[in-house]
């Protein structure tokens, strides 16, 4: 008989009146991959925050090694052997990749003051102890050999595989919390972070992730759960559980916004229009290493044009440098006939350019009109009013959570929070990078939905996007970008094909 590290029982939770969790109840057993899935706004995410203590429920109990843990403090749980990642960059930057893990570790007996101060033995033993713990961890999870490596400078999985090392030298007894461990990661770095997960439960180590990519949910997991709507809908084996009924409706559909559609739009066209947008010989560089060099590119007014390729190579760097949040080192930026290289974000925005960044960079703490009332800064009380109503009649999703902190929202919601802030000022180009990142496969349908729907407005969008096939079946025009630069352009058909051609999984 399989032994239970943690159980659910009976967990409840609300938020503003929605019920973000109602009655759920489930088991993790020890030593396994017990995989959690369902669509943006399920519960996911809120179950996680119960569990390690940055929520308390309504109600329901959370038993932890046969002790109740729900209501105590985040860092008690941790002490208790919960450990946990998230899905967006919490990393030291500038520390190299051993600091990192050697800061992420807790002091067993030295954290005294006077100790420190006097670097007593016991002090100097215990640091000696951690460097070889730290340097064992890194072993495991792959990144050894970058340990002296800046953090700012592994790539995307490499850093998501440092988060899993700092979230093990807590030392978590049987429990490891990974939130999304392969979001927005390409699909090679996937493969490396999905060995390292089979190797820490291989220590004996229970792990309770949240993942959207089914692929790998299928692959590496013990036990699926499924929430959606709050509750749980399925639990079991993999084969069992991603196979059923209810699930392919409730998470793998698509999410209906004919309401918001006047026609259903053509997802991919070529417009013989003048050009809105134009990149010239573009440079930058980050503490003096090229990050993108000589790129051109342009934009024609209606238009979607997709920038893909691998991580690192430059794309959402471009996208910066258009937007003002990166200075160049070289080059021309021309919008809408006039040049506006240098101009800073708020110049960009007036303009006429929005910005749907990587990760939503919403505030959190703030309600969803408030978000949007940031949006609208340039506006007159008046046309502030005028803007909000008109987001609200494309996104009444947003009005019903209007009062609602944004962070209660989910991805989903924050996503559409994110373009809707965008839309405040009514832009004539709107860049988006990574539009699905991190979202469930109903949402990154209704993202899309949403993009169409700016499409058919007659909107010139740019698009940083990792899943290639998304990308192809809305652009009119794709530029591949390899490290620093463009290694080929051409219209959708024609980068379908040479991709192909070359062997890379399009969908």
């Amino acid at each position: 008989m399989e032994r239970v590290i943690l159980r659910i029982e009976n967990l409840s939770e609300s938020f503003g009146g929605v019920k973000a969790l109602d009655d759920v109840s489930l088991e993790i057993e020890e030593g396994k991959i017990t995989s959690l899935i369902g669509p943006n706004g399920a519960g996911k995410t809120t179950l996680f925050n119960i569990i390690t203590g940055f929520l308390k429920p309504s109600s329901g109990r959370v038993i932890f090694q046969g002790r109740r843990i729900d209501g105590l403090s985040p860092h008690k749980i941790a002490k208790l052997g919960i450990s946990r990642t998230f899905q967006e960059n919490r990393l030291f930057l500038n520390m190299t990749v051993l600091e990192n893990v050697l800061t992420a570790m807790e002091y067993k007996y030295s954290e005294t003051l006077l100790h420190t101060i006097l670097r007593t033995r016991r002090l100097r033993e215990e640091e000696r102890e951690r460097r070889k713990r730290a340097v064992e961890i890194l072993e495991l999870v792959r990144l050894l050999e970058k340990r002296n490596e800046l953090a700012k400078n592994l790539s995307y999985g490499q850093q998501k595989l440092l988060m899993i090392a700092m979230a093990l030298s807590r030392e978590p007894k049987l429990l490891l919390h990974v939130d999304e461990p392969v979001a927005g990661v390409h699909p090679d770095a996937i493969k490396e972070i999905m060995k390292v997960l089979r190797r820490i439960r291989e220590e004996g180590r229970s792990i309770f992730l949240i993942e959207h990519n089914i692929e790998v949910v299928r692959e590496i997991s013990d036990k699926v759960v499924v929430l959606n709507g709050g509750r749980k809908i399925a639990e079991g084996d993999p084969s069992e559980v991603l196979n059923d009924k209810n699930v392919l409706t409730g998470y793998l559909g698509s999410w209906n916004l004919s309401h918001l559609l006047r026609d259903k739009p053509d997802m991919r066209r070529n417009p013989l229009s003048e050009t809105i947008l134009r990149v010239e010989d573009l440079k930058v560089k980050y503490d003096g290493l090229t990050a993108v060099e000589g790129v051109d590119l342009d934009v024609r007014k209606g238009e979607t044009v997709a920038l893909i390729g691998p991580n690192g190579a430059g794309k959402s760097t471009t996208l910066k440098a258009i937007f003002g949040l990166v200075k160049p080192d070289g080059g021309r930026i021309y919008f809408d006939g006039r040049e506006i290289t240098g101009y800073p974000p708020h110049e960009v925005v007036r303009a006429g350019i929005g910005y749907v960044p990587q990760g939503r960079r919403i505030f959190q703490r703030m309600t969803v009109e408030e978000n949007l009332e940031i949006g609208g800064y340039l506006l007159s009380r008046g046309k502030l009013e005028e803007a909000k109503s008109r987001v609200f009649e494309r996104f009444p999703i947003l009005k019903e959570r209007k009062d609602l902190p944004a962070g209660r929202l989910s991805g989903g919601e924050q996503q559409m929070l994110a373009v809707a802030r965008a839309l405040m000022l009514d832009p004539k180009l709107i860049l988006f990078d990574e539009p699905s990142l991190g979202l469930a496969p109903k949402a990154v349908d209704v993202v899309y939905d949403i993009i169409g729907m700016l499409r058919e407005d007659g909107k010139s969008i740019v698009i940083v996007e990792q899943n290639i096939s998304r990308a192809l079946s809305i652009s009119d025009r794709v530029y591949v970008y390899k490290i620093g630069g463009i290694e080929l352009c051409g219209s959708a058909e024609e980068v379908r094909e040479r991709l192909s051609e070359s062997g890379t999984i399009v969908g």
